[in-house]
């Protein structure tokens, strides 16, 4: 019991010495410094200027007028019109996997459909195919709206969309950190 106490009362002791004679932060030289700190990416878009593409007033005027919605062709509350609801969102959704105005155009401009159902997957695919070409069209739209929620929504997928991507970080990263040395 005693060889314990000994190699723990040593165990301590070095543990002391290496606090009292070690500082407690160690600095690097400035070169390897200046390497290793860098500023830090703002994740508040509101702080820093707004691209061009993202301010409404600039773009408003040249945009060209979104297709009509489609109205629903068959009688309220009949199962034809649950099928052309059903197949009014998978046409959505396949639009979204495109990357061309044409198709953006179509999504937003189902956000002015008379049916809820419609709006709202127009709305997710709207976000679904992250294309920064919508956000003029959303803002225009958010402004036509009387709907408190959606405004709301269309606010939301604005943000959404307006936020950096991952290759976007990366390449700021990269520059940033380029230019530190």
């Amino acid at each position: 019991m005693r060889r314990f106490h000994f190699t723990l009362f040593l165990g301590l002791a070095f543990l002391a010495s290496a606090i009292v004679f070690f500082p407690k932060e160690a600095t690097p030289p400035p070169q390897i410094q200046a390497a290793v700190t860098r500023p830090r990416l703002a994740l508040n878009p509101r702080k820093k200027p707004r691209p061009p593409h993202l301010i409404p007033e600039a773009v408003a005027a040249n945009l060209p007028p979104l297709p009509a919605a489609s109205p629903p062709p068959h009688a309220p509350e009949s199962l034809e019109k649950q099928e052309w609801i059903t197949s009014q969102i998978h046409e959505l959704k396949r639009l979204a996997g495109n990357a061309d105005l044409g198709s953006v155009q179509k999504i937003v401009a189902e956000l002015r459909s008379p049916v809820p159902e419609i709006r709202e997957a127009a709305l997710t695919a709207t976000i679904d195919s992250g294309s920064r070409a919508a956000v003029p069209y959303l803002h225009q739209l958010a402004a036509e709206m009387n709907d408190i929620v959606q405004q709301r929504s269309i606010h939301e997928a604005i943000h959404l969309l307006s936020l950096p991507t991952m290759v976007e970080t990366l390449d700021f990263d990269a520059k940033t950190f380029s230019q530190a040395r």
